[in-house]
C-alpha cells in the first residue's frame, strides 16, 4: 500500500512546477463545525492534487465579496482532505495554524487524488465568526489533471 506523502515547505516556482492553479473559497458555517469545500461546476473533479495554501485577511474581500476569517479564527479551523480513490481521510484534522505560521509556508503533496467535494475545513471554537455567508476561507490549490 502506498503512503501519502506531505510536507510542508517553502514555494518558489524554480522548484515546484505548477500546472494548475485555483482560488477556492469556503464559505464559513457558524452553525456548524464543517464547512465544506464546494465545486459546482466540477472543474476540480479528477485532479491530483500538488499543493496547497491558506490565505490569511491580508488579501481583503473574497473574490465573492466576502470578508476572509480574522488570523485568530484561522489559527483554530482545521483541514482534512479526502483521497477520491479510496474514500479515506487521509488527511485529517490538521490545524490550519501549522500552515499560517510563515505566509510563506504552503502543504506540499505527491500528487494527491483528491476528493474535492469531500473534504472540508473544521472549527470547533466558533466564537467570533460572523453572521453566516458572511465571511469564508480562501484556499489556493496546485494540481494536475493528470498524473505525473
Amino acid at each position: 500500500m502506498r503512503r501519502l506523502s506531505y510536507k510542508i515547505s517553502c514555494m518558489t516556482l524554480q522548484k515546484f512546477p505548477v500546472s494548475n492553479v485555483v482560488l477556492l473559497e469556503v464559505p464559513a458555517n457558524p452553525g456548524s463545525e464543517r464547512s465544506t469545500f464546494s465545486d459546482n461546476e466540477k472543474l476540480l473533479d479528477d485532479i491530483f492534487l500538488t499543493g496547497i495554501a491558506v490565505n490569511s485577511n491580508a488579501l481583503g474581500k473574497t473574490p465573492k465579496g466576502k470578508n476572509l476569517l480574522s488570523l485568530a479564527n484561522l489559527k483554530k479551523s482545521f483541514l482534512t482532505l479526502v483521497n477520491r480513490n479510496n474514500g479515506k481521510e487521509e488527511v485529517k484534522l490538521l490545524p490550519l495554524e501549522n500552515l499560517l505560521a510563515d505566509e510563506k509556508l504552503f502543504l506540499e503533496f505527491d500528487q494527491f487524488p483528491i476528493d474535492v467535494n469531500k473534504s472540508f475545513i473544521s472549527m470547533f471554537d466558533r466564537a467570533g465568526l460572523g453572521a453566516a455567508g458572511t465571511e469564508a476561507f480562501v484556499l489556493t490549490l496546485y494540481f494536475n489533471r493528470t498524473k505525473k
